[in-house]
Formats: structure tokens, C-alpha cells, sequence
């Protein structure tokens, strides 16, 4: 986080992106304030819009340089939460969709049938 390495983080994150950003979130009460603007700069990296109220209020108390960064990584994160998210599996309540057919149910008395060579009709 020091070196502010992308890759390393994104690397990091796929096992442990709520674990890191649980931390992220935390490091941003940290008294020295190049912690902190890492912290913002990986959950920006990260677009952990989980940590929306607390950027905000650090933004509010913040001084200068971490206030302003801080304001557009808000401002960044906003437009990011308003985008639509994919459902997950689990959230379908399968109960509600229709059933599969069963192809033995459907009646092929009512279907169209294929014309039998004499029944064809002759040109005029």
C-alpha cells in the first residue's frame, strides 16, 4: 500500500477483497495522514463503495490535500454505486419460474401436418 503498487493490490484482493477493504476502511482512522491517503487511494483502486460514509466524513474533517482527493474519490465512487449490478444466483427464487415442459404432455393431435404427395397442390 506504501508503494501505492496496482497490481499487488488486485492480486491481493482476490481472495480477501471484503478482508481488505474491512482494513482499508479501518486504516482510514489513522493519525499519519500518508496512511491514510493509501487507504483512499486503494479503495478507490478497489471501487469499494462500501466505504462511501466514511470518505465522506473524512472529507468533511480532513485537511487540504487528503479533503480534496477524498472528494473525488466520493464523487467517483457515487457514479460507480449507480451502476446496475449482476443478481447472484441466490437471489432468484426459483419456486417462482415456470416449470419445464414435458415433452410427452404436449398434444400433436392440433399440429399442422405435412401435405401427403397427392394432396399437393397442382399448378394452373
Amino acid at each position: 500500500m506504501e508503494e501505492q503498487d496496482k497490481d499487488a493490490l488486485f492480486e491481493l484482493s482476490k481472495g480477501y477483497r471484503s478482508e481488505m477493504i474491512a482494513a482499508l476502511i479501518g486504516a482510514l482512522d489513522n493519525q499519519e495522514e500518508d496512511w491514510v491517503f493509501n487507504a483512499v487511494w486503494a479503495l478507490r483502486k478497489l471501487k469499494a463503495v462500501d466505504a462511501l460514509p466514511k470518505l465522506k466524513r473524512l472529507a468533511r474533517k480532513a485537511g487540504l490535500p487528503l479533503r480534496e482527493y477524498c472528494q473525488k474519490v466520493v464523487a467517483e465512487l457515487e457514479m460507480f454505486s449507480r451502476l446496475p449490478r449482476a443478481v447472484s444466483a441466490s437471489d432468484i427464487d426459483l419456486a417462482k419460474l415456470p416449470a419445464i415442459p414435458d415433452a410427452n404432455s404436449v398434444l400433436i393431435e392440433n399440429l399442422p401436418r405435412a401435405a401427403k404427395p397427392d394432396e399437393k397442390e397442382k399448378p394452373c
